[in-house]
């Protein structure tokens, strides 16, 4: 319409246009600006360029599939990628002209290291069967919004000193205050209609005895809800503590609600499960247990809390932030006021909760997730999860149709098969073998379960009786073994023996055959004196004159 003279601008046009469709001024404006914008960006692009249009989309999706690997790359590691694959030396400055370029998909943070175990992103196809085995199990069982509860722990640590306004000529950027440290351990209870049932505060005490802290004053009214205390040696929760706070919560529930049920979501941490099946006990087992009590644990996915958990969403958040704020605060004061230094407690902590879990953040979480909607906190969002749930594994709902999709596609796979060698030979814990999404899959399990170890129990039975006959076969052959060799050395010693006997007789034959005096020989003859007790002591001719010598022998002789 321009180019024909119609109009004398596009404004002119997209009104004029606007009039004829009935389409909306500013939406027409908006893609008048989109279209311009791109055939900007066509023509900046030009042979001057380090990388060309092409290059540069492929190696935006390297970076985004190392960042969906959770792997994401400094700028230094994005130089020595354009150098490797492409050939050409880049500077840092080229480095952040190419983030600002794809701003829209690039942003530069800092983040947070964590396990390779828990960092392993969930396929969409494994949250898709959770959602089908939830809506399996909700059509069986009802529960309104406030029936539907999140549970999960949070260190009471606030966060970093943000920002602050100081001299641009200060070397040392310096802050008073006492440095951060933990409280303890928060384990709130929140609801999906936007209420919180019970928080219980986990705080250290090295003998483990009854909590003997000064307890916060709590303002009970509408907005409030009851807190208890317990203690650990560490102020972190344990097993067991977890196990007697869901008791505790049980009859805290039933005492509210008598006869109804309620459904809580929490996440696959070690101190949640309990897999403790014996066939002959089942109560001992946490999850069966409070579901004939009517409270239905159900955990979500393996490493989907960060973005499927209601708690991890907004409400911890933003009770983090005013932990941190009510921290800088009281140090600001104390230090300006009194000249020392000041730390919080656990009146702050609860002042900050209170604060923090509104139910206007409480629900958003909730809604945020996907497992509540606006206005229907009863319904869950499945399409909401399984987007999230594809933005998170970093698989695209429109396939690859862009070069910086296919890209994006080709390094992962890539990375996937690097990964594979270390992921096949890695052996799952025994923990994870047995734990189940709900309490109807766990009597399944135990039944199953139950015949495993009987037969269990017969093979080891069989390996124990032939461990046994070996063992006995052993033993014996050790005894015969230890037999033949002392056989073996009472011949040698009496061979010896033997042995030493003969050496005796030949040295007495060989002395009976000299003279006693001057060894001559005896070779027969009448003129040899000999002693008549033993017959061995002889004296040749010429010796035999001393008759001294052959008396002094005869007195000796023992056979005398």
């Amino acid at each position: 319409m321009v180019e024909v003279g119609e109009c004398k601008s596009l404004r002119e046009a997209a009104g004029m246009l606007s009039i004829g469709t009935n389409i909306n001024f500013e939406a027409i404006r908006s893609s008048i600006n989109r279209i311009k914008k791109a055939i900007q960006e066509e023509e900046e692009w030009h042979g001057l360029l380090t990388l060309s249009k092409e290059e540069e989309d492929i190696l935006l999706g390297v970076v985004l599939a190392f960042d969906t690997a959770s792997l994401p790359l400094s700028g230094e590691q994005i130089r020595q990628c354009v150098a490797k694959s492409f050939g050409k030396e880049v500077s840092p400055a080229w480095v952040t002209r190419f983030k600002q370029r794809n701003k829209q998909y690039l942003s530069s943070t800092e983040v947070k290291n964590i396990e390779t175990r828990r960092v392993k992103a969930v396929s969409p196809q494994e949250v898709q069967e959770w959602l089908e085995r939830l809506e399996a199990f909700l059509e069986t069982h009802h529960f309104p919004a406030d029936a539907r509860l999140n549970v999960d722990e949070t260190r009471l640590v606030p966060p970093k000193v943000s920002k602050r306004v100081t001299s641009k000529q200060r070397q040392k950027k310096n802050s008073r205050g006492s440095r951060t440290k933990s409280l303890g351990t928060l384990v709130p209870f929140v609801c999906a209609d936007g209420s919180t049932f019970i928080s219980y505060y986990v705080v250290k005490d090295k003998t483990e005895s009854k909590f003997r802290g000064v307890i916060p004053k709590d303002q009970r009214g509408r907005g409030t809800w009851q807190r208890k205390y317990a203690v650990s040696r560490t102020s972190f929760l344990t097993k067991d503590l977890f196990k007697s706070m869901m008791n505790d919560f049980e009859k805290e529930w039933t005492n509210a609600n008598p006869g109804k049920h309620c459904i809580i979501f929490l996440d696959n941490c070690s101190i949640h499960r309990s897999n403790e099946i014996r066939p002959g006990d089942l109560d001992k087992n946490l999850v069966l247990n409070l579901a004939k009590k009517g409270i239905w644990l159900y955990f979500l996915p393996p490493n989907t809390t960060s973005w499927l958990q209601p708690l991890d969403d907004v409400a911890f958040g933003k009770f983090k932030v005013v932990l941190g704020r009510a921290h800088a605060d009281i140090c600001f004061r104390f230090a300006l006021h009194y000249n020392r230094d000041a730390s919080l407690n656990l009146q702050d902590a609860v002042n900050a909760e209170t604060e923090a879990f509104t139910k206007a953040a409480v629900r958003r979480s909730w809604i945020n997730t996907g497992l509540a909607t606006e206005g229907f906190p009863c319904r869950i969002d499945k399409e909401k999860i399984m987007r999230r749930a594809r933005d998170n594994f970093g698989a695209s709902q429109r396939g690859c149709s862009t070069p910086t999709e296919k890209a994006k596609k080709v390094a992962l796979q890539f990375i996937t098969n690097t990964q594979k060698p270390s992921i096949e030979n890695r052996q799952t814990s025994p923990a994870k073998k047995n734990t189940f999404q709900n309490a109807d899959e766990l009597w399944v399990g135990a039944q199953k379960l139950q015949e495993k170890e009987t037969l269990e129990a017969e093979t080891r039975e069989k390996i124990a009786q032939e461990a046994l006959k070996e063992k006995e076969e052993k033993r014996q052959t050790k005894i015969d073994t230890r037999k033949q060799k002392e056989l073996a050395a009472l011949e040698k010693k009496a061979q010896k023996a033997q042995q030493a006997t003969q050496k005796q007789i030949d040295e007495n034959i060989q002395l009976s055959k000299k003279c006693r005096r001057c060894n001559m020989i005896f070779k027969g003859g009448k003129t040899w004196t000999h002693c008549k007790s033993c017959g061995q002591f002889n004296l040749c001719p010429v010796c035999s004159g001393d008759k001294r010598m052959m008396k002094q022998h005869e007195s000796k002789c023992k056979k005398k």
